[in-house]
């Protein structure tokens, strides 16, 4: 119940009531739909499918559509008085039912904690059209699930499957899950609320993944800094409370705080950490021996990426954990991911393509495998050990590889398919790689921070697809190219690339300008990438 919480408490702003409200409404008992006479009949089974369209109660539409009961209560309130034109009271009281008012288990709505500011304004980010999000709810694009809710899963079903694996280290579920779990309540004992955003700049994948997940367990916005560049210009935008780092990053924490004012903590992996930090291992054994409940909710923001493309400054890209799930799912139905495999990727795990890395792992019920560092020598080291089915590497990586021969002498019987992840690539590095893997091929994929992998060729296509395009869009996004005089232009006319789709985030942290600059009146993603499009819409860079 609402209790007379504000919207302000409940996380609940405009832009969510224009979303999810039809959605809502819809599912709530204010319409309903009823074929045939179940109930008369006593038919058990048409009672039970024909439930959403007899109307779901305010707890069952929240698990569906990733929102919390008060919010779905708060949001019918609304709509229902939006469309009734009543006059009803925001203070509700679920009477009936045996139910009765417990003075002794209510909290004086006036003493319960909001959302700042700032977690405000990353929800009024996601000004979603609530067209397109009714769609995405209807195909199962968007559902209640969240990552922090997956990896408590996998963790029951497979606990001892791998999850991460970097270097020699191999972290399983359940440890990962445990792990996160006390990292979570080491972060609410940090006064870390939620929609307050935690940034990391961590070379061990492990860590980086225990960070990430452990803030959307709380609620909290997981920030993966770029792997490159100072930590103060993106740290100030995206005004994160708490920064994990490498020990050597933090060894001016005066230095950081001076340029991100809103920085209270800075936490250091490892067992030491310079004066004015705090070390990681250390945290994950205070408390009293139990983790953080999992509250994360798929319609909360989950995600801030930082996006230049080819206009700069960089801008703060807000997901929402919808859209961070919708594009996991889709990445892992385009590699062909499947339970039990592995992806060695020998990209670094910082910043956007490590997030990618490990989380599209988790969703398909694999293990995500990370280089510390690359050299040729050692992604051939990697994949003779841990027998990956897929390679995630750049067209730079690919052509050192090839010149230095050191995959030659590897063992790759195991990768079904390798991935060239840029925009840009020359087909000889691609087909000469290819050469190198016994049994599997060369692709490619791209995307960008507002979309994460987008695109991706599909792995039984002619290998001219493969190394010279981009591929299609992934399961959930749609890709065009728009031409500049459209109306004259034949069908594989070169022009912008442009993306749209349930794993796309709708706009950018305090900054509506660049929101109008970077996508259309109907929500398409200028990329700013010139490709020109094939008939069965494969993207080629030009």
């Amino acid at each position: 119940m609402t209790r007379g919480l504000t919207r302000e408490q409940l996380g609940i702003t405009e832009q969510m009531v224009l979303t999810f409200g039809e959605t809502v409404f819809d599912l709530s008992h204010n319409v309903q739909v009823r074929r045939g006479d179940p109930v008369r009949l006593l038919d058990w089974d048409q009672i039970e499918a024909q439930r959403p369209g007899t109307g779901l109660a305010d707890v069952e539409i929240a698990g569906r559509i990733g929102l919390t009961r008060e919010q779905v209560t708060c949001i019918r309130v609304i709509m229902e008085h939006r469309r009734f034109q009543r006059r009803h009271y925001h203070r509700l009281y679920e009477l009936g039912g045996g139910r009765r008012f417990r003075a002794d288990r209510f909290t004086p709505h006036e003493e319960r904690a909001g959302f700042e500011a700032h977690a405000l304004a990353l929800r009024e980010a996601l000004e979603f059209d609530p067209r397109v999000t009714d769609r995405y709810l209807r195909d199962g694009n968007w559902t209640g699930d969240t990552l922090p809710g997956l990896l408590a899963r996998r963790a029951a079903e497979t606990p001892d499957s791998p999850a991460i694996i970097d270097g020699d280290r191999v972290t399983s579920y359940a440890e990962l899950h445990g792990r996160v779990g006390y990292l979570a309540a080491a972060l609410l004992d940090l006064d870390v609320g939620r929609g307050e955003v935690v940034a990391m700049r961590l070379s061990n994948a492990a860590d980086f993944a225990l960070a990430s997940f452990a803030a959307m367990t709380i609620g909290a916005v997981a920030c993966p800094l770029p792997a490159e560049g100072g930590l103060a210009g993106p740290l100030s935008p995206a005004r994160a409370c708490v920064l994990l780092c490498d020990p050597e990053t933090a060894h001016t924490p005066g230095e950081l705080r001076d340029g991100a004012p809103d920085l209270d903590h800075i936490i250091v992996g490892g067992t030491t950490a310079p004066v004015g930090t705090l070390a990681l291992e250390p945290l994950l054994g205070c408390g009293d021996g139990h983790g953080a409940e999992n509250t994360a909710l798929a319609s909360d923001p989950a995600l801030v990426l930082f996006a230049t493309h080819d206009r700069p400054p960089a801008r703060a890209v807000v997901h929402s954990g919808h859209t961070v799930l919708a594009g996991m799912r889709g990445g892992a139905a385009a590699l062909g991911f499947a339970p039990g495999e592995t992806l060695l990727a020998a990209l670094p795990c910082a910043g956007p393509i490590g997030f990618w890395t490990l989380s599209v792992a988790l969703v398909a019920g694999g293990a995500g495998a990370v280089l510390p560092e690359f050299t040729p020598d050692a992604l051939a080291d990697a994949a003779a050990r841990h027998r990956p089915e897929h390679l995630l590497l750049s067209p730079d990586q690919a052509a050192q590889c090839i010149r230095s021969n050191a995959l030659g002498e590897a063992d790759l019987t195991s990768v079904r398919h390798a991935w060239l992840a840029a925009p840009s690539c020359d087909a000889g590095v691609a087909r000469d790689l290819e050469a190198l893997l016994p049994n599997g091929t060369v692709g490619r994929s791209w995307g960008c921070a507002e979309t994460l992998v987008a695109l991706a060729t599909p792995a039984g296509a002619p290998a001219g697809i493969r190394h010279e395009t981009l591929g299609r869009a992934i399961p959930g996004m749609e890709a065009r190219v728009l031409a500049d005089d459209e109306a004259n232009a034949p069908p594989d006319a070169p022009g912008e690339l442009q993306l749209r789709g349930a794993a796309t985030a709708p706009g950018y942290l305090d900054d509506d300008a660049a929101k109008r600059r970077s996508f259309t009146a109907d929500g398409w993603l200028r990329t700013g990438l010139k490709a020109s499009a094939d008939q069965d819409g494969h993207i080629r860079p030009v």
